[in-house]
């Protein structure tokens, strides 16, 4: 793999990360933007509260992969340049971060999108798979307790890390989405502000939106 190539392979990247399956989903199966309702979230999370809960998974497998594919489809180029080149290291880090910001930051959504944990999560297990099962576990164990996505999802991210030998390389790659995710996502500083599913509030942030939503206003 050269540098353009990976260039490219990020841009790649970055572009399916955009694409909002969850509206998507919402669309064909409720008929609903679901940017209108629940917690204003294009998100999987979301797509569950307002058109069921079964369609969750699904969401979360197109998320997941969003950001699972790139690294797993570029890993074997990158895995034989990286004993020759420096720069492989900027294009493992850069191809596990871009689908992350296209999906907190769709370009298919005037820059606007989910939180991005699904898709962080896919980015980690491609490169980590079993510090991500560690993650995933603490997640459920969190959602368990307080019944919130938000506080589970940071719950996974604090989750210590499998005490194992492994290059740097590693390390840098799977900090950077993390911490992207946990500092830039639309949920940062407000995890039960609407973030669990019997948190709501008083609906007038949303109505707003909606109202917004139907003049165009807002993506």
């Amino acid at each position: 793999m050269t540098p353009l190539a990976a260039g490219f392979a990020v841009l790649g990247a970055y572009v399916l990360g955009g694409v909002p399956f969850s509206l998507l989903l919402g669309f064909v199966l409720g008929r609903v933007d679901i940017r209108a309702r629940g917690s204003g979230n294009a998100g999987a999370t979301n797509l569950g509260r307002v058109c069921g809960w079964r369609y969750f998974p699904l969401a979360f497998a197109l998320d997941f992969g969003k950001g699972f594919a790139p690294l797993v489809l570029a890993m074997p180029a990158l895995a034989q340049a990286r004993m020759e080149h420096s720069w492989v290291l900027a294009a493992t880090v850069m191809l596990a971060l871009a689908p992350v910001a296209g999906h907190i930051y769709s370009p298919f959504l005037k820059f606007r999108g989910g939180k991005g944990v699904a898709t962080t999560t896919g980015a980690l297990a491609a490169l980590l798979p079993l510090e991500t099962a560690v993650a995933a576990a603490a997640w459920f164990a969190a959602f368990a307790l307080t019944r919130t996505v938000g506080v589970a999802s940071r719950s996974s991210f604090a989750a210590p890390d499998r005490p194992t030998k492994r290059p740097s390389w590693a390390d840098s790659a799977c900090f950077c989405p993390r911490w992207f995710c946990t500092a830039t996502g639309p949920t940062s500083g407000r995890i039960s502000g609407g973030e669990g599913p019997a948190d709501q509030g008083d609906g007038t942030a949303l109505r707003a939106r909606a109202r917004l939503l139907e003049q165009g206003g807002v993506s």
